[in-house]
């Protein structure tokens, strides 16, 4: 790898980037996922623990995550659910880390409601 001009050994990384931001990084980023030559400590592959739709195929997985589902609020396809108006359920993207995508109706104003619940 070279940095500020100089050549240096690159032994392990630590991906640090949140899923949602790969696409938008600059040069070939799809390393982080498979084929790279360097390990990587938390590697690409490790955001399918990260996506909000994870607990949706707990019922097709052979680890019974009982912590998980003790801890964990419902997690419900939102199509699956009578979801307008009512504030019972948040809404949030899939890779949603900071909070930052949470969206509670009865806080948007009628322009951003529509847009919720009709994309």
């Amino acid at each position: 790898m070279n940095i500020r001009g100089a050549e240096v050994r690159v032994d392990c990384a630590v991906r640090f980037y949140q899923a949602e931001w790969l696409p938008r990084m600059q040069g070939d980023w799809k390393w982080f996922l498979m084929g790279g030559k360097t390990p990587i400590v938390n590697p690409g592959m490790a955001v399918i623990g990260e996506s909000k739709r994870l607990p949706l195929l707990w019922h097709e997985l052979r680890t019974a995550m009982p912590t998980w589902r003790e801890l964990l609020p419902e997690t419900r396809d939102p199509w699956e659910v009578q979801w307008p108006g009512n504030d019972e359920w948040l809404l949030k993207t899939a890779y949603c880390n900071n909070g930052d995508t949470v969206k509670i109706q009865s806080e948007l104003n009628p322009a951003a409601r529509r847009r919720l619940w009709w994309g």
